[in-house]
């Protein structure tokens, strides 16, 4: 349920950015800006709990039917590791800059101040890779946890193919390339600034 609250919360954050950002830009475009950026800082904070809360529950299906201890040991692992970075990831885009209001009035030409630059895309590149290392072991694991069922092998076959289709998406280029694009897009819009 927390899930599909935050992640409500971040869609309708992200549509309340472009609905008022772009209807007060006609009026005043810092003040727009403003907005959108405050919007964008909402759902960038949103953003880390929301995956992890995701992973955790697919993380906590699959401990309900491993009964292997190294399939548990995995999953649990999985679980500390995503959750450690996304704790870090949180704080560190929450208190990036000082107040936390500057990252989207810094454009009104309220004072205050950021970390650097590269920390956050940094972080973020990060935090993408242990999620997808993440994603990558609780997409396989059903498929080995079903190598010892007694199904017939075209049933296990078919079963493993349809919960192995997540690997599909993690180990897609796309995947990895989304964080490097975003953390040169941040870049160039804090040049901007």
């Amino acid at each position: 349920m927390s899930k599909q609250l935050l992640y409500t919360a971040h869609s309708s954050i992200s549509i309340w950015g472009i609905i008022s950002g772009s209807r007060a830009a006609q009026t005043s475009m810092f003040e727009g800006e403003s907005i959108a950026l405050h919007a964008w800082f909402l759902c960038e904070v949103i953003y880390a709990p929301l995956s992890a809360l995701v992973r955790t529950s697919i993380a906590v299906f699959l401990l309900r039917i491993a009964t292997n201890k190294i399939h548990r040991g995995m999953i649990y692992g999985s679980i500390i590791s995503v959750w450690t970075m996304s704790v870090v990831y949180f704080f560190l885009l929450l208190f990036q800059c000082r107040p936390m209001s500057y990252f989207y009035e810094q454009i009104l030409g309220i004072p205050g101040s950021c970390i650097s630059s590269h920390a956050v895309p940094r972080a973020t590149i990060a935090h993408s890779v242990i999620s997808a290392a993440m994603d990558f072991i609780l997409a396989l694991l059903p498929v080995t946890m079903l190598h010892h069922v007694q199904l017939n092998k075209r049933t296990k076959a078919s079963i493993s193919m349809l919960l192995g289709m997540g690997v599909l998406y993690v180990s897609s280029p796309s995947s990895f390339l989304g964080a490097h694009h975003f953390g040169l897009y941040v870049e160039t819009v804090q040049e901007l600034l």
